[in-house]
């Protein structure tokens, strides 16, 4: 028996499944109604969708209200076209996730199997303190306290409106104006209790968005048909305005307990922030068609962007493209109803984030008498000459449909190579930054892209249609400053890994320090030690971008049933699983039992020799051999036959050799299966004009996966962080009824 952290005395034995319990099962609720009414040229439609949803994990909820407006009219010859949107949105307790001190996953993955989580439900001491369990580890903190004691909270109300006005001057010729705006409100409250490790005295920050975005544009519009020849036209301009403002106060210091506001704190702080740009744009696009078989396009733009310098802020970019519908010539009726062949060549340009040209200057938090009022706030040496990016993409494409348009075809190939990037190089820290803004880097992306639908079967009451696409990209990093032969793009919690795009690799690779190797890529081991022998430099040990991905859609209909079915396969890519080194340096990942048993054995027979530990006379005669092979001196190897700890082996490649934790994160996944029913007429009695009655499954099971013990999908995030997994929570898998009516 053991007396663990709350004073109870425990059996020392395995928990079996000693985390799950602590999850809940989740419900999301789904409401929406609809409203329309039409009376000759003027309509109104309105939608209120409302959803609720209680998380697996416990004290987390979210609220959602959608409510949206469109009107629409006719007068004479102008068209009027208004619509509004407002959401609001309420979360309570987000899920903390990676490296996060309140990330749940990650501090419940680390209980030893002989502790079981029901014995955290005790998270605080008879006078609401911060229950010590782990010698008040800060990244390792009770999940309980975290979601009964501390929390966090946001709101959002986001209003997007739109109107659009339309002037039909005559039969060809329309004016057309619309204005658009997007006010985005957005508060986050998160609180840490007082004795909270890491947050011994208590803190509130709250963090406020007043995001506000403007669209306004005018377009001319001509369109006329001449003999075999169709001609449009389009000439406009637009502006594109953004003025965010941040404020973020932190309270630290809680002398009021339990009363989690500002004025409960004795020390505050306030940081404000503000993002403003604005990008005036001027193009035009023409448009001409022959016989309904030739087109021709070209566009272009001219953009002119405030967070760019004067001299390189107006950018210019065309575009061209035609397409050959070539079945109007070949008329081969059923067999070939429609066949097209396209191509276009394209110039995008695009600015960057304001604030980047020169110093910029920050209020100071403190208000305190005598304190800075303000700061140079720069991490990065600005750059006053910075010029656009520039992408140059080329497309050709195919498009058949065979059998009165029973099998489709669509086939693209497709190439962009883009230079000038903006990027933060890394900079020496004598100069006081931590990066560099430059224009540099040269990145080429191509690849294929394959759509295949088809009906294979179709009869009077059973239908079945099938639709695959395939698509493989190669995103290779050609150049970059000349100097640098690598950019970091995300930085991992351990280990010194590190997501970066690398000259000569693929965008997105993943670097960090191994094993020394000898030339035939063997681990080289320590004669000494037993433990194999390190190389802290960088090496590509994988990639997170994936060599092809593909899916599947299958829809069988019998009468008033359907059933459709949709899978997900991706292949190629590699995983850092952070969660995977922590099982194994702790000792729960099953492959290190291997030599346990041994190594008890040998150091019996040590005892009852009276040997010390680590004594010269002593071999120990069981116990973990590390693979790898022992440089004899003479340019030969011998296989390492070296007995060590399991632990000491384990503890020291968790340390040092992340490529042990790097895993192909190949799948197919199933991501929907959905049943329907449509309600015949016959039976509704005109009481309402439609019904359809679903069951949905949303990732109801994965088909196949290569990497162990975790969801595929648990990265940091599908950009930068992409490659990269620690701590990851149950992945959601959903069961659940639709309802669809229509009066």
């Amino acid at each position: 028996m053991l007396k663990y952290f709350d004073g109870v005395e425990r059996p020392f034995l395995i928990v079996p499944d000693n985390t799950s319990n602590f999850f809940r099962t989740g419900i999301t609720a789904t409401n929406s109604a609809i409203v329309g009414v039409n009376s000759g040229k003027t309509g109104i439609r309105f939608t209120y969708t409302d959803m609720r949803n209680k998380d697996i994990v416990p004290q987390t909820h979210m609220s959602r209200d959608i409510f949206n407006l469109r009107a629409n009219t006719s007068a004479d010859k102008v068209d009027l076209d208004f619509s509004v949107n407002y959401t609001r949105e309420d979360v309570k307790n987000r899920p903390a996730l990676g490296d996060s001190k309140s990330n749940i996953g990650k501090n419940l993955m680390t209980l030893a199997t002989t502790y079981d989580q029901e014995w955290l439900r005790t998270y605080q001491t008879a006078n609401g303190e911060y229950s010590n369990w782990n010698g008040m580890d800060p990244y390792n903190v009770n999940p309980y306290w975290d979601i009964y004691k501390n929390f966090n909270k946001s709101k959002k109300d986001l209003f997007r409106m739109n109107g659009k006005a339309v002037w039909n001057i005559d039969p060809h010729l329309k004016l057309q104006a619309t204005l658009g705006a997007e006010l985005n409100w957005f508060t986050f409250d998160d609180y840490k209790a007082p004795t909270t490790p890491g947050f011994e005295a208590g803190r509130l920050q709250n963090s406020a968005f007043r995001n506000r975005m403007y669209n306004f544009e005018v377009l001319a519009l001509y369109n006329n048909h001449w003999g075999d020849f169709d001609f449009n036209a389009t000439l406009g301009g637009n502006v594109y305005k953004v003025n965010n403002q941040t404020t973020v106060t932190t309270a630290q210091d809680m002398k009021i307990r339990d009363v989690p506001s500002l004025t409960s704190f004795n020390e505050i702080s306030v940081v404000p922030g503000s993002y403003r740009k604005q990008i005036n744009s001027v193009y035009g696009a023409v448009n001409v068609g022959w016989r309904h078989m030739l087109y021709l396009d070209a566009t272009l733009r001219g953009d002119q962007s405030s967070t760019l310098p004067i001299g390189n802020n107006m950018y210019m970019y065309p575009s061209f493209s035609g397409s050959f519908v070539f079945s109007e010539l070949t008329k081969l009726g059923d067999l070939l109803p429609y066949g097209k062949v396209r191509m276009s060549w394209a110039q995008v340009g695009s600015d960057t984030d304001p604030y980047q040209l020169g110093l910029v200057y920050t209020k100071s938090k403190y208000a305190y008498p005598g304190y800075t009022i303000g700061y140079i706030d720069n991490g990065t040496i600005p750059n006053k000459d910075l010029k656009p990016t520039k992408t140059n993409s080329m497309e050709m494409g195919l498009e058949l449909k065979f059998l009165k348009n029973r099998i489709g075809l669509d086939f693209t190939y497709y190439s962009q190579i883009s230079k000038n990037q903006i990027m933060g190089m890394a900079s020496s820290w004598t100069t006081g930054y931590n990066y560099r803004l430059i224009n540099a880097g040269k990145i080429e992306n191509k690849g294929i892209e394959i759509a295949l639908s088809t009906r294979p079967i179709q009869t009077r009451d059973f239908s079945w249609d099938i639709n695959l696409n395939f698509s493989k990209n190669s995103n290779k990093v050609k150049e970059l400053d000349g100097k640098s032969d690598m950019f970091e793009l995300e930085k991992a919690s351990w280990l010194d890994v590190q997501i970066a795009a690398k000259v000569g690799e693929n965008f997105g690779s993943i670097v960090g320090p191994d094993f020394q190797r000898n030339e035939r890529g063997d681990i080289l081991i320590d004669p000494q030690t037993g433990l194999p022998q390190y190389d802290k430099s960088n090496h590509v040990l994988g990639n997170a971008s994936w060599d092809w991905t593909g899916g599947l859609l299958t829809n069988f209909t019998y009468k008033n049933f359907s059933l459709v079915a949709v899978f997900d396969v991706k292949v190629g890519a590699d995983l850092y699983s952070m969660s995977a080194r922590a099982a194994y340096e702790s000792g729960k990942s099953p492959e290190t039992l291997a030599g346990r048993d041994a190594w008890y054995r040998s150091e019996e027979e040590r005892l009852a020799a009276g040997i010390a530990k680590g004594a010269d006379n002593w071999k120990p005669t069981g116990g973990f051999v590390a693979p790898g092979v022992i440089d004899n001196g003479d340019g030969t190897y011998r296989p390492n036959d070296i007995y060590i700890n399991p632990e000491d082996y384990w503890m020291s490649v968790c340390r040092n050799a992340p490529s042990m934790f790097i895993y192909d994160n190949s799948y197919v996944k199933c991501r929907e299966l959905t049943l329907s029913y449509n309600v015949p007429k016959s039976w509704l009695k005109n009481v309402v004009n439609g019904l359809t009655v679903s069951f949905v499954a949303r990732n109801p099971f994965i088909v196949w996966k290569n990497i162990p013990n975790i969801d595929p999908d648990s990265n940091y995030n599908n950009t930068t962080g992409m490659g990269l997994e620690y701590g990851s929570l149950p992945s959601r898998r959903s069961y659940g009824f639709n309802v669809n009516v229509k009066f």
